[in-house]
C-alpha cells in the first residue's frame, strides 16, 4: 500500500524515566487502578483481566471499553472481545451488572465497588466480523508472542479516566517485554508498569516474545527495536542497521533534537494470511506497532524504512500539533478533526522528504513516489470531495475515502512546501512552518479546528489562506504544474503510451489461501479471453515470476511487463476450483500490447533557471527550509 496505514494521533509526554531494558523507575503517584493478568494462563485463547478500582462516589457507574482509539479511523468496538464480565464489592460480594451497549456495562451499588473481572479475547485471530487491523489489536500466542495494545484489553470507569494505572503482568520466563511504559520493577516472570492515566496507558503497547532487540542513541532519544519473526527471516539488528541513519536524519530534519526522549519499535511478523488482509503499522507517542509479512530484509527492508519514517514523524503531528478533538478524545463517541491533511498527509510527505534531503533515497525516487501518489489520489479516490469535509466525516459518509490522506494528503504537503519556498525565495518552507506551529501550540495546547488555516496565514503569508480555501475547503485540483515549475520540474496531466496488458481484470483476495483471484471478467480484454481466464482463478505464477506473495504481486507483474514484448510466449499458472479442492491449471498465450496513458508525468528540467535551481536545492537538498 501504500500501506494500510493507518496509523495515528497520540499525544501525552510521559513524566518518567524510561528504559525498555528494565531499569527501575521511581514512582510516588497514588494508584487509582491496579490491573493484572497472567500470560501463562490462556483459557480458550482468552486472558482473565482483574482490575482493582479507585473509589466511586456514585451509586451507578459505567465501565467502558473504547469504541475507537486515536490514530485509527474505523470503529473497533473492543467491547466485542469481552466476556464473563463481573463486579465485586470490597468484601468480595457480587454487584449487579447489566451490559447496556457493545462497549458499556452499568454497575449498581458502585460506591462499594472493589474489583472488576472479565475475560478478553485477542483480535488477531478473531472470528469473522471481529476483524481489527492488526497493528491496532492484540495477539495471544501461548509461550511464543503477545502483542498487547492495552486499549484492546483494558477499559475504565466513566469519568475516572485520569487516575493512575498500575499494571502487573505475569509471563513465561523465556519471554521478554518491551514497552515505552514506566517500568516499576521486573523479575524473570513478572513485570510491573505505571501510567499516569488511561490515555498514557492506552498509548503504550507492549510486546512479549523471545528477546530479539537492538537499540541506539539518536540525538536526545534512546530508540529500541524488538522483532518477532516466526521463521527467523528478519532480526532486530538488521532493522536497526537499516534504520539508524533514518532516525539520525529525522533528528536533523527536526532541527537537531527530537520531541521525545525514547522510542520503541515493536515489529510483529506473520507467516500466512492475516485476519484483516492488511499490513502496516499504528503509531503512538513513544512507539509504533508493526504487522508485516515474515520476509527477509532484502524484501521488506525499504517497506519497513518507509513505514518507520511515517510513523516516527507522528511524534510531531499530532504529538505536539493537534486540535481539540484530539486533545480531549472521546473514546465512545469521537469527533473527527478536519485536519487529517496535517496529521497523516504532512506526516507522509515529511517521511519521504526527510529521506531525500538526507540522501537516503535519490531525488528521482522521491519524485516517482510523488507521481505515484498523484495517480492514486485521482484514480482510487473521489477527487471532488473537499479534503476538510472528508476528514471530518472519515468515520461515516466518507469512510471509503480515508486512504487518500496518504496520497492527496501528502501532495497537499508538497504543494504547500513549494508554495512557501517560492514566496520566501527558499528561506521558509514546510519544515519552518511545522517548527513555528510547534512553538505556538505544543503538546499541551490544542488549536481550534476552524482557526488553523488563519493561524498558518498569520505565521506565513496572507495569500496562503486562499490556497486552503480553494484546494482543501473546496475541491479545486492542486496546482501541480505551477508549484512544481518553481523547482524546475515539468508536469503533464496525461501522456499517451502503451503497456503489456495483464488482462484488465479486477483482483480479489482469498484469506484462506493467501492468493489473489480474478473477481470479474466484465471489462476483460482480448488477452484475458485468449488466455482462458475464469472468474475465481487464483494466480500462482506468470512465466518465471511468482505471484503467491500478495504483497509482491504488483512488483512481480511490473517485472514481467518490463521483460516482455508483444508476441512473447506467456505461461500463467492458476489454482482453479474443482469441487471442494483447487487444482493447478496452466494457461498459455502470447503477450499483447495495449494503448494506455501515463497520468501525472513529472520529470526534472535538465537546465533549470537559477531561481528554479535555488528552490530545487532548498526543496530536496540538506538545506533548512
Amino acid at each position: 500500500m501504500p500501506y494500510v496505514m493507518n496509523r495515528s494521533v497520540l499525544l501525552l509526554l510521559f513524566l518518567c524515566v524510561f528504559s525498555a531494558y528494565g531499569t527501575i523507575a521511581k514512582t510516588a503517584e497514588p494508584v487509582g487502578y491496579k490491573v493484572s493478568f497472567d500470560l501463562n494462563h490462556l483459557v480458550e485463547d482468552r486472558l482473565t483481566i482483574t482490575m482493582e478500582t479507585p473509589q466511586v462516589h456514585t451509586d451507578e457507574i459505567e465501565f467502558q471499553m473504547p469504541k475507537i482509539v486515536p490514530g485509527t479511523y474505523g470503529i473497533s468496538d473492543f467491547g466485542r472481545f469481552v466476556s464473563s464480565f463481573s463486579a465485586l464489592d470490597t468484601n468480595g460480594q457480587p454487584l449487579p451488572v447489566k451490559q447496556i451497549g457493545t462497549n458499556r456495562w452499568g454497575i449498581s451499588g458502585a460506591q462499594g465497588l472493589g474489583t472488576l473481572s472479565y475475560q478478553i479475547d485477542d483480535t488477531f485471530d478473531g472470528e469473522p466480523g471481529k476483524t481489527v487491523f492488526e497493528p491496532g489489536g492484540s495477539n495471544f500466542q501461548a509461550d511464543t508472542n503477545f502483542v498487547l495494545n492495552l486499549f484492546a484489553m483494558v477499559g475504565y470507569l466513566e469519568g475516572i479516566e485520569d487516575r493512575p494505572f498500575e499494571l502487573t503482568i505475569a509471563h513465561p520466563s523465556e519471554l521478554y517485554g518491551v514497552t515505552a511504559l514506566e517500568v516499576v520493577d521486573r523479575s524473570a516472570d513478572r513485570d510491573r508498569f505505571m501510567a499516569s492515566d488511561y490515555f498514557t496507558m492506552h498509548d503504550s503497547p507492549i510486546m512479549y516474545s523471545a528477546p530479539d532487540t537492538a537499540s541506539v542513541q539518536v540525538a536526545n532519544a534512546r530508540i529500541e527495536v524488538m522483532v518477532y519473526s516466526p521463521n527467523g527471516q528478519l532480526n532486530a539488528r538488521e532493522v536497526m542497521d537499516r534504520n539508524k541513519d533514518l532516525f539520525a536524519a529525522a533528528a536533523e530534519y527536526l532541527g537537531g533534537t527530537l520531541p521525545v526522549d525514547r522510542y520503541a519499535q515493536l515489529i510483529y511478523l506473520w507467516d500466512g494470511p492475516t485476519n484483516s488482509g492488511g499490513m502496516g503499522a499504528l503509531e503512538h507517542s513513544y512507539s509504533t506497532v508493526f504487522s508485516l509479512p515474515d520476509l527477509p530484509d532484502s524484501v521488506m527492508g525499504q517497506e519497513i524504512q518507509d513505514v518507520t519514517a511515517h510513523e516516527f514523524f507522528h511524534i510531531v503531528t499530532p504529538l505536539t500539533i493537534h486540535s481539540e478533538e484530539i486533545h480531549d478524545y472521546n473514546w465512545i463517541e469521537p469527533q473527527m478533526s478536519e485536519h487529517l491533511w496535517l496529521y497523516e498527509g504532512v506526516t507522509e510527505y515529511s517521511a519521504h522528504h526527510m529521506q531525500v534531503k538526507a540522501g537516503l533515497i535519490s531525488e528521482q525516487e522521491f519524485l516517482e513516489t510523488m507521481q505515484e501518489k498523484m495517480t492514486q489520489s485521482t484514480t482510487a479516490y473521489d477527487d471532488q470531495v473537499p479534503f476538510t469535509t472528508m476528514s471530518a466525516h472519515c468515520l461515516d459518509v466518507y469512510a471509503g475515502e480515508y486512504g487518500n490522506v496518504y496520497q492527496k494528503g501528502a501532495l497537499i504537503g508538497m504543494a504547500l512546501d513549494l508554495q512557501l519556498l517560492h514566496w520566501s525565495e527558499g528561506a521558509y518552507g514546510l519544515q519552518s512552518l511545522i517548527k513555528d506551529l510547534q512553538d505556538r501550540y505544543g503538546a499541551e495546547k490544542a488549536f481550534k479546528d476552524e482557526e488553523l488555516f488563519d493561524a498558518i496565514a498569520e505565521l506565513t503569508y496572507p495569500e496562503i489562506r486562499e490556497f486552503f480555501t480553494r484546494h482543501l475547503e473546496s475541491y479545486e485540483a492542486l496546482p501541480f504544474e505551477e508549484v512544481l515549475n518553481y523547482a524546475g520540474v515539468s508536469y503533464q496531466a496525461s501522456v499517451p503510451s502503451t503497456t503489456i496488458t495483464f488482462g484488465k481484470i479486477p483482483l480479489g483476495y482469498n484469506p484462506n489461501t493467501g492468493r489473489l483471484f480474478i473477481a470479474s471478467l466484465d471489462d476483460a480484454n482480448d488477452f484475458a479471453a485468449n488466455m482462458g481466464y475464469q472468474v475465481g482463478d487464483e494466480f500462482i505464477s506468470i512465466n518465471e515470476f511468482d505471484l503467491t506473495n500478495v504483497q509482491m504481486v504488483g512488483s512481480q507483474i511490473d517485472a514481467w511487463r518490463a521483460s516482455t514484448s508483444e508476441g512473447d510466449k506467456v505461461k500463467i499458472v492458476v489454482a482453479r476450483k474443482s469441487g471442494e479442492e483447487f487444482e493447478n491449471v496452466v494457461l498459455k498465450g502470447k503477450a499483447m500490447e495495449v494503448e494506455t496513458s501515463d497520468d501525472h508525468v513529472v520529470q526534472f528540467v535538465t537546465e533549470p533557471t537559477p531561481e528554479q535551481q535555488r528552490i530545487r536545492d532548498h526543496w530536496l537538498k540538506d538545506k533548512k527550509g
